[in-house]
């Protein structure tokens, strides 16, 4: 998924993109397998690994 280069695009121009706006969505509506957040109480590390 590519929303721009900042080699040819002004950074502040690709973060406010169409594109950039896509993927934020897509990104938002993805559901991870497990319940791993800041909030749990589950024993999760940062790499994802539930203790």
């Amino acid at each position: 998924m590519s929303v721009g280069n900042v080699r040819d695009t002004p950074l502040a121009t690709v973060l406010g993109g169409e594109a950039m706006a896509r993927a934020n969505t897509v990104i938002r509506a993805a559901k991870r397998s497990d319940s791993c957040d800041p909030d749990s109480s589950s024993g999760c590390d940062p790499d994802g690994r539930v203790h």
